[in-house]
C-alpha cells in the first residue's frame, strides 16, 4: 500500500452554519470508531491496536466561508507525536472500504447520482457496520465531504457523489 500521501490527514468538511452540538458529538464518536474498525482489520497495524496503549485519534477543526473542516489523523499514544505512516495506510483503506459500501448500498437515482438506499440491511463485518452507520450520520447534514489521497465522498441532501 502506497503511502504517498503520508503527511496529509482525512479531511471532513460539514456545513457549520446552525450545526447542532449533538450531532457533531455523535459523528466524532462514529468516525473515531469507524477509523479503529477499519485500521484493526489491516492484519499489518492491527498490532498496534491490541497495544495496552493504542495510537491516538487527534483532530484539528476550522471554519472558512460557512464550512466546518475537520482534519483527522493518528499519533503516538501519549502524546502527539505524528504517525504519518500509519494514518496513510488506515486511511487509504478506509475510504476505499467506505466507496465500495456506498457503492454497494444505494440506487442510482433517475439522473446517474447516487441516492439513499434501501433501508437498513445486515453486515457480514463490524467494519461494514459501522461504516453503515458512519454514512446515516453524514446525510443528517445539509453537506459533508470527506477526503483523502485524491478520493471524496460528498453528501448533498438526499444525493451523494463518490470521486
Amino acid at each position: 500500500m502506497s503511502t504517498e500521501g503520508a503527511s496529509r490527514p482525512l479531511l471532513i468538511e460539514l456545513d457549520s452554519r446552525g450545526l447542532p452540538v449533538s450531532r457533531l458529538s455523535r459523528l466524532l464518536r462514529v468516525i473515531q470508531t469507524a477509523l479503529r474498525e477499519v485500521a484493526k482489520a489491516d492484519e499489518e497495524i492491527r498490532p498496534l491496536f491490541e497495544q495496552s496503549r493504542s495510537p491516538l485519534l487527534l483532530l484539528s477543526a476550522e471554519v472558512s466561508e460557512g464550512k466546518l473542516s475537520l482534519s483527522v489523523s493518528f499519533a503516538e499514544p501519549g502524546g502527539s507525536a505524528p504517525m504519518p505512516d500509519l494514518s496513510a495506510r488506515a486511511f487509504e483503506h478506509f475510504i476505499a472500504r467506505f466507496a465500495k459500501l456506498l457503492e454497494d448500498t444505494t440506487q442510482l437515482g433517475l439522473s446517474g447520482q447516487l441516492v439513499r438506499g434501501a433501508g437498513p440491511r445486515q453486515f457480514d463485518s463490524d467494519v461494514d457496520r459501522r461504516l453503515s452507520e458512519l454514512r446515516t450520520e453524514l446525510w443528517h447534514f445539509g453537506s459533508a465531504r470527506v477526503s483523502y489521497g485524491g478520493r471524496t465522498i460528498a453528501f448533498e441532501g438526499d444525493r451523494m457523489r463518490i470521486d
